[in-house]
């Protein structure tokens, strides 16, 4: 699965044997062929399907199998290929005046103008690809005078790695640093180095896994596998930016995570970002705490063991479709497994947006759900003497016109405490509640609740209502998982609720 004439014609460059420039040749026309054939039906061809999703991919087949299979590739197929390709840059971009051999394909234009969403890095990584083998100039001077500021304009505003799209998503961070390589290789001019993103990307993806190295903090949609486990792609990533940045601070941090957690690629149609030279010094990150306000993503832990606690939580600006309205959430780890998880991570799906699937407050009008607004920012002030980590939270400004005030304060006691506070302030008929998503069924007590091998207890209000609600029975989508809900109806929205690891 996932094999591509990219794969056959990197096979031919290492090892010289002939099958394999014929196998990658072969491949690129029958795809050049199948998109002409598709055009002459009305069909739009697969490379321009899902919103050009795929182009990246599909031109990078074509680029280096003429890169380095070209003696094999007939003049008629270099014309052919060449205006396959340059077709599907032009559409990219033109995407109102899009056609395939004469025929008009207009698409939507998602997200071309979007830096903070992965379709962009198709987008330009294929843009690269045909740009720098073809020397066309037209396509060069857009990317240096166009693409290339676009996104490093908006970069600056996420400069300590991270995706507002979330951990998921922001995997598709491994395709834009493969376009830093290619360009820096290409071109002599090592793009990211404008730029901290890539370099503090290590920090951020090593200090986003969880203490046994097995899942990623699950923030925003988790749509490949909705309980985010490490995987191929988290590699990938971490393998490129330490490859570009081998003798920054950072790099020995991403070599241990990588020869810790994950020392090789799972799946055949990765195994060559196993060939990138990440060989160096190898030691854990000396600090167990990282920000990246810019995201809105901030992670803890009590140490780099694998019998650790774990907390990520996230504050910032809600922007990206695949991010969630879980500003103020958090996810807490402790004893081997996840204590207080979103819901998300329980459900078929994994891309369950919405509040009531996270450990946050949960706003309800006459029965219905606030939204947490499109757009909106919420701030955090975190103070970390790396024994405790305060965090203050206001995620006032994401309910805008609600009449709804909240701020949050997490108290996080390494190695086994986590005091959650958060002062509300609602206006009339509307309820705040409490809310943890649990892995397993929780036993209520007078003042609390233990779950496992969490033990909450709940210290304000002094006579809260607790109830707790099946999720599969909530919600067709989920597959388990209990939700607690704690409200005081009497004395409205003031809460104080400590979470013990239990041993």
């Amino acid at each position: 699965w996932g094999f591509s004439a990219f794969h056959a014609a990197l096979a031919y460059k290492l090892t010289g044997t002939a099958k394999y420039a014929s196998l990658a040749v072969s491949q690129v026309d029958a795809a050049v062929t199948a998109a002409q054939t598709a055009a002459a039906a009305g069909t739009i061809p697969v490379i321009a399907s899902d919103s050009y999703l795929d182009v990246f991919e599909g031109v990078r087949d074509v680029t280096y199998t003429l890169q380095w299979c070209g003696a094999q590739v007939s003049a008629a197929q270099q014309t052919d290929w060449q205006s396959y390709c340059s077709q599907a840059i032009f559409n990219v971009w033109n995407y109102n005046s899009a056609t395939w051999y004469g025929k008009s394909f207009p698409w939507s234009g998602w997200s071309t103008n979007n830096p903070g969403d992965n379709y962009y890095y198709k987008f330009i990584g294929a843009t690269s690809c045909w740009a720098l083998y073809s020397g066309d100039k037209t396509w060069l001077d857009y990317m240096n005078s166009d693409r290339w500021p676009l996104l490093f304009s908006y970069l600056a505003n996420v400069p300590e790695g991270g995706s507002r799209e979330g951990t998921g998503y922001g995997l598709s961070h491994k395709n834009l640093f493969e376009i830093y390589g290619i360009w820096s290789t290409s071109t002599g001019t090592d793009i990211q180095a404008t730029n901290k993103h890539c370099l503090n990307s290590i920090a951020y993806w090593v200090h986003a896994t969880t203490p046994d190295g097995a899942y990623m903090a699950p923030i925003g949609d988790q749509a490949r596998v909705s309980d985010a486990p490490i995987y191929d792609y988290n590699r990938t990533l971490i393998n490129e930016a330490v490859n570009l940045n081998s003798g920054s601070g950072l790099a020995p941090a991403g070599r241990w995570w990588g020869q810790t957690y994950y020392p090789t690629m799972q799946n055949g149609f990765n195994c060559p970002y196993d060939m990138l030279d990440v060989s160096g010094p190898a030691n854990p990150p000396s600090l167990s705490s990282y920000y990246a306000p810019g995201a809105g993503h901030y992670f803890a832990r009590s140490d780099w063991t694998s019998s650790a606690s774990f907390l990520d939580f996230t504050c910032g600006t809600y922007s990206e479709s695949h991010g969630h309205q879980n500003h103020g959430a958090f996810d807490f780890w402790g004893t081997g497994g996840w204590l207080a998880v979103t819901e998300n991570t329980l459900t078929h799906s994994g891309i369950q947006q919405s509040t009531d699937f996270h450990n946050m407050v949960r706003f309800e009008q006459s029965g219905a759900i606030v939204r947490q607004s499109y757009g909106m920012t919420a701030t955090a002030s975190v103070t970390d003497d790396q024994t405790t980590l305060v965090a203050n939270l206001d995620m006032t400004p994401m309910y805008p016109s609600t009449g709804i005030s909240w701020t949050r304060q997490l108290s996080y006691a390494r190695p086994s405490t986590l005091t959650v506070s958060d002062v509300c302030k609602v206006p009339a008929g509307t309820v705040p509640y409490f809310q943890l998503q649990l892995p397993v069924q929780p036993t209520v007590t007078s003042n609390g609740f233990t779950a496992g091998k969490l033990q909450v207890t709940v210290v304000t209000p002094a006579q809260a209502t607790i109830t707790v609600d099946n999720w599969p029975v909530l919600n067709s989508d989920a597959t388990s998982g209990w939700r607690v809900n704690i409200s005081d109806p009497a004395n409205g929205g003031n809460f104080v609720v400590k979470l013990q690891v239990l041993p």
